[in-house]
């Protein structure tokens, strides 16, 4: 072997072999390839995300209808009379529920009823049951009920005044205002003035009765 053919073998030998060469190359790229990039973390979009129909939503309340301005009424008039005066005219004239549901609780309450309501015996009967003396309001029909009377004096006396000169007539009638009160008596009818059992009957609750 000639000298030029040693000196290429021997740069052969100290340059580094071709499969090294290539191996290493191989490895590099297969770390930059395995190399990964953990993703970065980013909150999800709440309006993206899958959603259960109702599930977010709150049930829908079953809320009563607002109350009419007669209910209104109805029940302030239920807690203060006053409220009555203060309601419209037509709501007064008009509206026995209402006038009912105040006399029943205020029986003066009456005077601001309607003619009608004064005339209605339902109404005046709660009116008188509160208190007999609202029989000066109710209507003259009304105070010559001997019905409507009875239940007046039997709670106030000196109701008798207001009613009819025919109820004033009337022994039943007149023995329960004296009975409940002996003034009653002046404003009984001249018969009934005189009448034995109802004289000892307002004597017995006082007496001066007779004076």
């Amino acid at each position: 072997m000639g000298d030029n053919e040693c000196n290429a073998c021997a740069q052969d030998c100290r340059a580094a072999p071709r499969w090294a060469t290539t191996s290493n190359s191989n490895e590099e790229s297969s770390a930059s390839i395995n190399i990964s990039v953990a993703p970065s973390v980013v909150d999800p979009d709440p309006d993206a995300m899958p959603r259960t129909v109702g599930a977010d939503t709150p049930p829908a309340l079953d809320l009563p209808p607002p109350p009419s301005p007669k209910e209104v009424l109805l029940t302030k008039v239920t807690q203060d009379s006053e409220a009555l005066y203060n309601g419209s005219e037509k709501m007064k004239m008009r509206n026995k529920k209402v006038v009912l549901a105040v006399v029943t609780k205020h029986g003066l309450a009456l005077r601001r009823a309607s003619e009608e309501m004064k005339r209605d015996k339902e109404v005046v009967l709660a009116a008188v049951t509160q208190t007999g003396y609202a029989l000066q309001f109710a209507s003259e029909e009304m105070q010559g009920d001997e019905e409507v009377v009875l239940v007046a004096v039997t709670s106030y006396g000196k109701a008798l005044a207001y009613a009819s000169a025919q109820v004033k007539r009337n022994k039943e009638v007149v023995l329960a205002a004296v009975t409940q009160n002996y003034c009653a008596l002046e404003f009984a009818s001249e018969e009934m003035q005189q009448d034995k059992e109802v004289i000892l009957t307002a004597v017995k609750q006082h007496c001066r009765a007779l004076e």
